[in-house]
């Protein structure tokens, strides 16, 4: 057996719950580290050649949100959710009603063709907080759920509660002022990339 066949046939001898949890885990990772390239000053907005990286970032990150907010607030009962692993759960009312409002927008503006996404804006969905720490503050909410669960999951006794507790660890928030020195960083880099791509083959170097 291929180490690739090898590594997949020990995943999915995991119980389904176990596999839940990883998939969740991306999900959070997605909310955790898209801020920074999805933002309004994201240096991947600042070029046509890297928009579609841009706007492939945003997507992910809200779906992401989504997604989180699904298993935790929304629930469906035809999905996993946080009911599989404690059904007794119900997160709190203010944060509730935040992870609520990112649902409706991701809805209408992301994942489906609805007619809102053709509304003027300030119209229908109330107007999207899309600078670093709009985004990160949505991250904050959806981790802000997950150590809510966490905590009341391990005092349950839950099965999972060691990878609950593991993944609340390893997916905390990345503070919005650590994003400064990255972005000239990355900014600077893309500056040179662009310059490079830019300059016409066979100028440098034969002056």
């Amino acid at each position: 057996m291929e180490p690739d066949e090898a590594d997949l046939a020990e995943y999915f001898a995991q119980p389904p719950l176990a596999r839940v949890v990883d998939h969740l885990a991306h999900a959070f990772l997605d909310v955790r580290d898209l801020p920074q390239f999805a933002c309004d000053s994201s240096w991947l907005a600042q070029s046509t050649l890297t928009n579609p990286a841009f706007f492939g970032c945003r997507s992910a990150f809200y779906v992401s949100a989504r997604s989180i907010t699904e298993f935790f607030v929304k629930m469906p009962p035809r999905d996993y959710t946080a009911r599989d692993f404690l059904p007794a759960w119900q997160p709190s009312g203010e944060l509730t009603e935040r992870l609520e409002s990112v649902w409706v927008a991701t809805s209408k503006h992301v994942v489906h063709l609805s007619r809102q996404r053709t509304d003027p804006p300030g119209e229908g969905v109330a107007p999207w907080d899309t600078t670093l720490e709009g985004l990160s503050a949505i991250g904050r909410d959806c981790w802000a759920v997950l150590d809510e669960f966490t905590g009341a999951y391990t005092q349950s006794g839950g099965e999972y509660a060691d990878q609950f507790t593991q993944m609340r660890e390893g997916v905390a928030p990345t503070p919005v002022g650590a994003y400064a020195s990255w972005e000239r960083e990355k900014r600077e880099r893309f500056r040179r990339a662009v310059v490079a791509i830019s300059t016409p083959t066979g100028v440098h170097g034969h002056e």
